[in-house]
């Protein structure tokens, strides 16, 4: 019984906590407001999480757990698997907090983590490098190309391991 309690505890913690970030920037947001917003007392929620940064880790962490399919092609097809995602409620809160620096590297941190435990293989880590490197090329060569529109041809150049001419065509054939 302690174990459902505890559940459902926590997913009102998190109900709340997203109800907020939809309406506030995450670094205003403070755990008496994630307390009252749930309706518990703000010791049920320090009981819960050690602060705001734990509950967000965590709350990334499951959310992205509910797209392990996404999580396992990362591997060969990152742009697709990062596509999906934002396919998914958490690209909302993603676009919501962009401007707030806390909640990025907290979300970034949490994903790189969670992707290095469902691997389990430090080659991870140099596949990040890599996906970091693409967009940083596509950002110094104002191809912008799209995150979702365009993931196949960025997992072409993730994969090849080759940058197109500035002056060629952009397309995954």
């Amino acid at each position: 019984m302690p174990d459902m309690r505890k559940t459902r505890t926590d997913h009102e913690i998190f109900q709340a906590f997203q109800n907020l970030l939809e309406r506030k920037s995450f670094s205003e947001i403070t755990m008496i407001e994630i307390a009252r917003e749930a309706q518990v007392h703000r010791n049920t929620v320090y009981k819960h999480f050690v602060d705001k940064y734990d509950l967000l880790r965590k709350f990334v962490s499951r959310e992205l757990s509910h797209h392990a399919e996404l999580m396992t092609i990362f591997a060969t097809q990152p742009f697709k698997a990062i596509a999906g995602l934002y396919q998914f409620g958490l690209s909302d809160l993603i676009k919501r907090q962009s401007a707030d620096s806390e909640f990025n590297l907290i979300v970034q941190e949490s994903a790189v983590r969670l992707l290095y435990l469902r691997n389990e293989n430090d080659e991870i880590l140099w596949n990040l490098g890599a996906i970091s490197s693409i967009f940083l090329w596509n950002d110094l060569h104002h191809h912008k190309l799209d995150l979702v529109a365009d993931y196949e041809t960025l997992d072409k150049i993730y994969q090849t391991k080759q940058f197109p001419q500035p002056n060629k065509t952009l397309n995954p054939d």
